[in-house]
Formats: C-alpha cells, structure tokens, sequence
C-alpha cells in the first residue's frame, strides 16, 4: 500500500508543464496553418473536428511518452491551458473593446466554466487512452513503478 501512494499519487509537476507547453504549440498551430493553407470548408471542418480532438490527442500523447502513470497532468495542463486562453481573451477584448454581446455576467462564467470542465474531462479520456496505449505497446522493461 505504501509503494502505491508513494508513487500514483503524488502529481508530477514536470509532466503538467511539458503537457501545458505542448497544448500551448500543438492546439492552436494545426488551426492557424488550417486556416491559411486549405480551402474556406476544408479549414472549417478540420478546425471544428481539432477543436476537440486535439485535447484528446495532446492528453494520449502526454500518457503515452510520459513514465508512469499520467492522467491527472494532462487534465490539469487543459484546463490551465484554456484558463489562460480565456484570461488572453478577456484582457484582449477589454483593451480593443468588444466581448459578448447580450450575456448576463452569470452566464458569460457558467460558459467559461463549463470550457474549462470540458477541456478537462476530454484530456483526462486522452491521457487514458495514452496510458493504456504504453501498457500495451511498451516493453516492460521501460517502465518504471
């Protein structure tokens, strides 16, 4: 009992911050060279299908290269990720004068929220997926416990 809380249960920092930093280059650069480089639908349909998809690729590869187990960091790193998103955006909208239009200030924090619980949720599901992916596909020997 001891080896497991020792080990599992304690967050490894070092992977929230690889993971945050991978979703800080990896979430929003297939958008953008989308957006550039394909046609007007094509762009749209792949941005909408990565708008979820990768929060869920980027957790799977955080479990997958990560050592150990690795669920926690990757949720942990989405929603720090999309907080500070939204923070960007808030601060951007107030200095250039726009925002929602027709939100009660509740509802406008029930949206953010409800981002941030989803961004969450949909990383943890790909830092599973990542995990059970390097347990089957990763000799034992290369990892640790």
């Amino acid at each position: 009992m001891d080896e497991q809380s020792s080990g599992s249960n304690k967050l490894n920092w070092k992977w929230i911050g690889i993971t945050l930093l991978l979703y800080l280059v990896f979430y929003p650069s297939p958008m953008l060279l989308a957006h550039y480089l394909l046609a007007p639908k094509a762009a749209e349909i792949f941005i909408g299908t990565w708008l979820f998809a990768g929060i869920i690729i980027i957790g799977a590869v955080t479990g997958y290269l990560s050592e150990g187990v690795t669920l926690w960091e990757p949720a942990i790193a989405a929603g720090g990720f999309i907080a500070l998103f939204i923070i960007v955006g808030i601060i951007t909208s107030a200095i250039l004068g726009g925002g929602p239009k027709g939100l009660t200030f509740f509802q406008s924090v029930v949206q953010l929220i409800a981002i941030i619980v989803i961004f969450f949720v949909f990383s943890l599901f790909g830092a599973w997926i990542g995990e059970r992916a390097q347990k089957l596909w990763r000799p034992k020997s290369s990892q640790r416990n």
